[in-house]
């Protein structure tokens, strides 16, 4: 904010108000109503939350910050105004008590900031943004490894037009508000998740959306890169779909399989590719065994679909989990953790030992009795008494 990087929320209180509401508004407004963030009591560490993940944090960072993000949503109801999503970028356009329009722009920082001729410097006042100043504050941004969106608005003309169904196309000379780093922190149960997968005999593979560089460095904070996993192969969508196919373009299955079983990353994944590659690791034997692998998806989203219902076994987020994807779910993880899945997978190969056990141990004794009988019917036939 104001050309400068604030390491903490203190440093972010000391801004005018005036842009802080701003701010607020921006945030408020370009997030879906549906998110919401509940807390029990007074500075709750771990509220609820309702939504995207990334709008509840910015939502926590105004309570934070003071600001009741409800107070401003009653301000501007959700029917009062238009509004556009899209994967990489919300926009809204809202009507403000002079009656002048105002569109906010809120999404990744690459192709928001792209959009900025100005950026705010004090007290509201505005400076110029040219391209050489935006190219160097992306430098300035580890774009690989770290989620940033930025949050920028416009006044629009009296009479000017806008485009109901893409906001977006009228996202031009806008005023850079505020960019905001948004750290995916991996759950506290993360690593020892993976290394007791990896004790007993579940090999990992990670499917992302994101690129390889921030997929492997999650894969590094969670564990993965352990020295028992010796399968450290990174693969992007396209980079795997080339690999698997033959000279004419068709799957050739044995290089799939051949590659699914090495691979260890799969970014930048498309939902066809997360698909196909469940398929590849079902054909693909396990090398100490030869036995066909049993593949378990979990998933949260619409985009793991595909892969879920593949799947020998679809475990689906229970709190966080889309209706489409629930709707293939064989087992639902009400608390949205890894460790239960583990879990349940230790617990039913116990269940399953004890029962083929059971069975093998009345087999032997209805055998042992099997066999005595026709063994005592013979010697009695073969006894003559007098």
């Amino acid at each position: 904010m104001q050309g400068k990087f604030h390491q903490d929320l203190d440093e972010v209180k000391k801004t005018s108000k005036e842009i802080l509401h701003l701010l607020a508004n921006a945030i408020c407004v370009s997030t879906a109503y549906s998110t919401q963030v509940h807390e029990r009591f007074q500075g709750d560490l771990n509220p609820g939350y309702v939504g995207v993940k990334t709008q509840c944090a910015m939502l926590r960072m105004l309570k934070c910050l003071d600001f009741s993000y409800e107070s401003i949503r009653k301000q501007y109801p959700e029917d009062s105004f238009i509004c556009s999503e899209h994967r990489r970028y919300d926009a809204v356009v809202i009507q403000l008590d002079d009656g002048t329009k105002r569109l906010f722009v809120q999404g990744y920082a690459k192709d928001i900031l792209d959009t900025c001729s100005r950026i705010i410097s004090n007290d509201v006042d505005t400076q110029s943004l040219g391209k050489d100043e935006r190219d160097e504050v992306l430098a300035k941004l580890d774009l690989d490894k770290v989620l940033y969106k930025v949050i920028a608005y416009r006044d629009l003309e009296l009479n000017e037009d806008v485009d109901t169904e893409n906001l977006f196309s009228s996202a031009h000379d806008m005023t850079c508000i505020a960019i905001i780093e948004l750290d995916d922190m991996l759950r506290s149960e993360a690593t020892g998740v993976m290394e007791r997968c990896m004790d007993v005999g579940i090999e990992v593979k990670m499917i992302t959306g994101d690129n390889k560089v921030k997929a492997e460095s999650i894969a590094s904070q969670c564990g993965m890169w352990s020295s028992k996993h010796t399968v450290k192969l990174v693969l992007e969508g396209r980079e795997f779909d080339s690999q698997i196919r033959d000279d004419e373009g068709d799957i050739d299955h044995e290089k799939m399989s051949s590659v699914a079983g090495k691979l260890a990353i799969l970014a930048r994944s498309s939902p066809g590719e997360k698909y196909v590659l469940v398929q590849g690791l079902k054909q693909c034997p396990v090398e100490t065994t030869g036995k066909r692998r049993v593949v378990g998806v979990v998933g949260d989203g619409t985009n793991d679909v595909l892969a879920l219902a593949e799947s020998d076994v679809a475990f689906v987020m229970g709190e966080e989990g889309t209706d489409a994807a629930k709707s293939t779910a064989q087992v639902m993880l009400e608390d949205d953790n890894l460790q239960s899945v583990v879990t349940a997978i230790v617990l039913a190969r116990g269940i399953y030992d004890n029962v083929t056990k059971c069975i093998s141990c009345h087999f032997i004794n209805a055998f042992t009795v099997a066999l005595y009988s026709v063994v005592s019917s013979a010697c009695l036939e073969s006894v003559s008494f007098p």
